[in-house]
């Protein structure tokens, strides 16, 4: 684990800001540059920091204390993802205008962390990579938020609520034909997209066949009612019941 300064003055910002590697190689200039805007905040213990859907505004280093990294669910259930300790940080690339954050974080101790401008970083960012360097960072960030929906799903919905959900985005674009949308996925593959067993899976969809959200479900095709299926997946989400489901 690497230790910052433990001077917290505006002058051991740009030691500090070494400590992110696509930083790291910045000429002495540019590191002035980007340390007369870095924000220096002292923060007490469960102080937020930022929350997660809120506008991407800032990257956080840690200088002193510990940071908490975690996400949670509309019932209060949380999921630590991370303790950041002295040195340590998390960025996500603000390269779009309406980036929202991925995950909460807030001072695990009383803590002291350094926060560079999300307008700042881009700017620096794409001063270094180009366009073609943003693109491809870009396409990474989407790739970090699926997984973070992923891991959403696996720590916060049952495994019913996963079906209904992996189901629905499958119909997205796919043709209605008598009410019904077909979708190419056997037992074995949603088990796989949804973690769980494919025993469970067909206990599962058996239910979800007596609700007439799905009709047909032979070998490789399940035949789906994308507006009950929408019905439920919303009458669910209101009311917040969980449907007890084995996993």
């Amino acid at each position: 684990m690497r230790t910052l300064a433990k001077d917290q003055t505006k002058a051991d910002i740009p030691k500090d800001l070494r400590c992110l590697p696509c930083l790291s190689l910045l000429k002495d200039e540019e590191f002035s540059d980007i340390s007369a805007s870095v924000e220096v905040r002292r923060l007490c213990k469960h102080e937020i920091i930022f929350l997660e859907s809120e506008p991407l505004k800032s990257t956080i280093i840690v200088k002193a204390g510990s940071v908490k990294i975690y996400k949670t669910a509309s019932n209060g259930r949380e999921l630590i993802i991370n303790i950041l300790w002295p040195g340590e940080y998390f960025c996500y690339p603000p390269l779009k205008d309406d980036t929202a954050n991925i995950i909460n974080a807030m001072a695990f101790t009383d803590s002291t962390v350094l926060l560079i401008p999300s307008d700042k970083f881009k700017e620096l960012l794409s001063r270094k990579i180009g366009d073609v360097g943003i693109n491809i960072v870009s396409g990474l960030c989407e790739k970090i938020s699926v997984l973070s929906e992923k891991l959403d799903d696996l720590a916060f919905r049952n495994v019913q609520q996963r079906i209904l959900k992996t189901l629905y985005a499958m119909t997205d674009g796919l043709p209605v034909e008598d009410g019904l949308v077909t979708v190419a996925i056997n037992h074995q593959e949603l088990a796989a997209l949804v973690g769980t067993a494919r025993e469970v899976v067909s206990r599962i969809v058996s239910t979800l066949k007596e609700k007439k959200i799905i009709s047909d479900s032979r070998t490789k095709n399940f035949k789906i009612n994308k507006k009950t299926l929408l019905k439920h997946i919303k009458s669910a989400s209101a009311s917040k019941t969980h449907v007890c489901c084995s996993t």
